[in-house]
Protein backbone atom coordinates (compact mmCIF):
# COMPACT_ATOMS: atom_id res chain seq x y z
CA UNK A 1 0.00 0.00 0.00
CA UNK A 2 1.45 3.35 -1.02
CA UNK A 3 1.80 6.22 1.42
CA UNK A 4 1.37 8.64 -1.50
CA UNK A 5 -1.85 10.64 -1.33
CA UNK A 6 -3.86 10.47 -4.52
CA UNK A 7 -5.81 13.57 -5.37
CA UNK A 8 -9.54 12.88 -5.59
CA UNK A 9 -9.87 15.05 -8.68
CA UNK A 10 -7.35 14.86 -11.51
CA UNK A 11 -5.56 18.18 -11.78
CA UNK A 12 -6.90 19.51 -8.50
CA UNK A 13 -4.85 22.06 -6.64
CA UNK A 14 -2.96 20.67 -3.61
CA UNK A 15 -3.09 24.06 -1.88
CA UNK A 16 -6.88 24.08 -2.20
CA UNK A 17 -6.97 20.56 -0.78
CA UNK A 18 -4.79 21.66 2.15
CA UNK A 19 -6.98 24.69 2.82
CA UNK A 20 -10.11 22.52 2.79
CA UNK A 21 -8.48 20.00 5.13
CA UNK A 22 -7.41 22.73 7.57
CA UNK A 23 -10.87 24.34 7.52
CA UNK A 24 -12.49 20.97 8.20
CA UNK A 25 -10.01 20.36 11.02
CA UNK A 26 -10.83 23.72 12.62
CA UNK A 27 -14.55 22.93 12.42
CA UNK A 28 -13.99 19.49 13.93
CA UNK A 29 -11.80 20.84 16.77
CA UNK A 30 -14.33 23.59 17.52
CA UNK A 31 -17.14 21.05 17.68
CA UNK A 32 -15.06 19.08 20.19
CA UNK A 33 -14.23 22.31 22.08
CA UNK A 34 -10.52 21.66 21.58
CA UNK A 35 -9.29 25.21 21.24
CA UNK A 36 -5.50 24.72 21.30
CA UNK A 37 -5.65 22.60 18.12
CA UNK A 38 -7.94 25.28 16.63
CA UNK A 39 -5.29 27.93 17.21
CA UNK A 40 -2.51 25.72 15.84
CA UNK A 41 -4.55 24.90 12.76
CA UNK A 42 -5.39 28.57 12.20
CA UNK A 43 -1.66 29.33 12.31
CA UNK A 44 -1.19 26.72 9.58
CA UNK A 45 -4.01 28.38 7.59
CA UNK A 46 -2.19 31.72 7.87
CA UNK A 47 1.04 30.14 6.64
CA UNK A 48 -0.78 28.60 3.66
CA UNK A 49 -2.29 32.01 2.85
CA UNK A 50 1.21 33.54 2.91
CA UNK A 51 2.48 30.82 0.57
CA UNK A 52 -0.41 31.45 -1.82
CA UNK A 53 0.31 35.19 -1.80
CA UNK A 54 4.01 34.58 -2.47
CA UNK A 55 3.21 32.15 -5.28
CA UNK A 56 0.92 34.75 -6.84
CA UNK A 57 3.70 37.33 -6.69
CA UNK A 58 6.12 34.86 -8.30
CA UNK A 59 3.63 34.12 -11.09
CA UNK A 60 3.03 37.84 -11.73
CA UNK A 61 6.76 38.59 -11.84
CA UNK A 62 7.43 35.67 -14.19
CA UNK A 63 4.61 36.82 -16.48
CA UNK A 64 5.95 40.40 -16.48
CA UNK A 65 9.46 39.19 -17.29
CA UNK A 66 8.11 37.15 -20.19
CA UNK A 67 6.15 40.15 -21.52
CA UNK A 68 9.23 42.38 -21.32
CA UNK A 69 11.25 39.75 -23.21
CA UNK A 70 8.59 39.44 -25.91
CA UNK A 71 8.36 43.22 -26.30
CA UNK A 72 12.16 43.47 -26.56
CA UNK A 73 12.16 40.77 -29.25
CA UNK A 74 9.44 42.65 -31.14
CA UNK A 75 11.47 45.86 -30.99
CA UNK A 76 14.60 44.05 -32.17
CA UNK A 77 12.66 42.58 -35.10
CA UNK A 78 11.33 46.04 -36.00
CA UNK A 79 14.81 47.55 -35.72
CA UNK A 80 16.28 44.89 -38.01
CA UNK A 81 13.99 45.86 -40.86
CA UNK A 82 15.76 47.69 -43.67
CA UNK A 83 15.87 51.46 -43.29
CA UNK A 84 14.71 53.79 -46.04
CA UNK A 85 18.22 53.62 -47.56
CA UNK A 86 18.17 49.81 -47.45
CA UNK A 87 20.58 49.53 -44.53
CA UNK A 88 19.96 47.95 -41.17
CA UNK A 89 20.86 49.75 -38.01
CA UNK A 90 19.42 50.17 -34.56
CA UNK A 91 19.02 53.79 -33.55
CA UNK A 92 20.11 54.90 -30.08
CA UNK A 93 16.44 55.42 -29.19
CA UNK A 94 15.53 51.87 -30.27
CA UNK A 95 18.52 50.45 -28.40
CA UNK A 96 17.57 52.35 -25.23
CA UNK A 97 14.02 50.93 -25.34
CA UNK A 98 15.34 47.40 -25.85
CA UNK A 99 17.89 47.73 -23.03
CA UNK A 100 15.20 49.09 -20.72
CA UNK A 101 12.95 46.08 -21.39
CA UNK A 102 15.83 43.66 -20.87
CA UNK A 103 16.66 45.32 -17.54
CA UNK A 104 13.02 45.18 -16.44
CA UNK A 105 12.91 41.50 -17.36
CA UNK A 106 16.12 40.85 -15.42
CA UNK A 107 14.70 42.61 -12.35
CA UNK A 108 11.52 40.52 -12.49
CA UNK A 109 13.55 37.34 -13.00
CA UNK A 110 15.73 38.20 -10.00
CA UNK A 111 12.60 38.79 -7.89
CA UNK A 112 11.25 35.38 -8.94
CA UNK A 113 14.55 33.76 -7.95
CA UNK A 114 14.61 35.50 -4.57
CA UNK A 115 10.98 34.64 -3.78
CA UNK A 116 11.34 31.04 -4.92
CA UNK A 117 14.39 30.44 -2.72
CA UNK A 118 13.37 29.09 0.70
Amino acid sequence: MSAHHESPVAGSNPVTELREFLAASVARFRALRQYLPVIRTQVAEDIVADVVTRDGTIANCAYSAEQHDLEALKLIAQAERPDSDGGRSITPREAARIVRLIRLSAEKSRTVSELATP
